[in-house]
């Protein structure tokens, strides 16, 4: 059984694994490089984005990875029956919208010009990745 809105839920979940650390690291680096409030508010809302995304690409390569470069056993979330944006929207759909939360990261990041680049080197890796 599914709930009414599984994106608000893995979402949430999300937020509160990967997308702490990835928070923190975006609002840590703009303090430190003495970023104003409307640049941390726009690096953690890139980091919201990426997080959201690297929990796909992990739904995805638990479903369809090579164990050998992922480094781990695999489609352990269909054998428990995990809620995963694959299980609710298939891993196509659960692409796509990676691949939209990607483009949105980037789009955001862009205000910072060439200072962004890793920023959005870090946004392409997260959804290329095959491990």
């Amino acid at each position: 059984h599914k709930p009414e809105n599984p994106l608000a839920l893995i979402s949430r979940i999300e937020e509160m694994k990967t997308g702490c650390l990835l928070s923190y690291a975006c609002e840590a680096g703009a303090v430190i490089g003495g970023a104003d409030e409307k640049q941390r508010q726009i690096l953690l809302n890139y980091s919201r984005k990426i997080g959201i995304a690297f929990q796909i690409a992990d739904d995805i390569l638990d479903a369809e990875g090579d164990p050998a470069l992922v480094g781990k056993t695999l489609k352990k979330d269909k054998e428990q029956n995990k809620l995963t944006f694959v299980s609710c929207y298939g891993i196509e759909k659960a692409r796509r919208i990676s691949q939209d939360l990607i483009a949105e990261a980037m789009d955001i990041i862009s205000v910072f010009n060439a200072k962004g680049q890793n920023l959005q080197a870090l946004a392409k890796f997260i959804i290329e990745r095959n491990f």
